[in-house]
């Protein structure tokens, strides 16, 4: 057995062109068809066939570099990041946003030793300049990736006089890791909570509404993208 074959469950040749990685609360968004039988799981990935796309969920985004990695011995061409993230310029709970650009505190050690966040990856111009385009209501945003839900308290008082606008674990691990295997990657983010909440944010059931129905119109508007790129 290949080491592709360990992380993902299935064959390289398995994979279609258009992946979207997801959290595994999201996965169901993407198929009427999400049931044990159609899941294919590896030692760290889930994954089910679409037909248009292959959904990829993981439970954490701590090996989500080396998915995008291994990706690229597949025929992968085009790679969705579909996920959540924190406001930090108060937008509501459930706005939909596409990264254009991410900045990098995906160490926990540059974390820990408070090291600035000066580097920063981008989404593929191309793909993302089309998902703008076709999927109206989503938002330009850059955003910072963290490694620590503990030490991201020690960038709030950058992150509010710099141009990010949210905060998430994963954006800047899949830019960089796609460019180095080249492949198009384009990030779509709905927020979950304010940033400086620092979890503590408790959702009102207007918000969990609002929220549900943000990854439902953002995933339908997604898979008719991919239906058509």
């Amino acid at each position: 057995m290949t080491l592709f074959e360990k992380y993902f469950g299935i064959l390289p040749s398995a994979i279609n062109k258009n992946c979207i990685i997801c959290p595994s609360p999201d996965a169901g968004l993407f198929t009427n068809n999400a049931s044990s039988a159609n899941v294919q799981k590896g030692k760290f990935v889930q994954s089910i066939n679409c037909g248009f796309a292959t959904v990829i969920s993981t439970k954490y985004n701590l090996l989500v570099g080396d998915i995008v990695l291994l990706l690229g011995q597949t025929k992968c061409k085009n790679i969705f990041l579909f996920g959540s993230c924190a406001s930090a310029k108060g937008q509501e709970i459930g706005t939909i946003q596409i990264i254009e650009q991410a900045y990098s505190a995906d160490s926990f050690l540059q974390m820990l030793n408070g090291e600035p966040a000066d580097k920063s990856f981008f989404a593929d111009k191309v793909l993302s300049e089309k998902l703008k385009n076709e999927i109206v209501f989503v938002k330009p945003a850059t955003c910072i990736s963290v490694a620590s839900l503990v030490l991201e308290k020690e960038y709030v008082e950058g992150i509010k006089k710099s141009e990010i606008s949210c905060v998430d674990m994963e954006a800047s691990i899949v830019f960089s890791a796609a460019q180095k295997v080249g492949i198009s990657a384009a990030a779509l983010f709905y927020v979950t909570d304010p940033f400086e909440a620092q979890l503590m944010y408790e959702l009102s059931q207007s918000e969990k509404e609002k929220l549900a129905n943000s990854r439902k119109k953002l995933s339908s508007a997604l898979n008719s993208f991919i239906k058509n790129v």
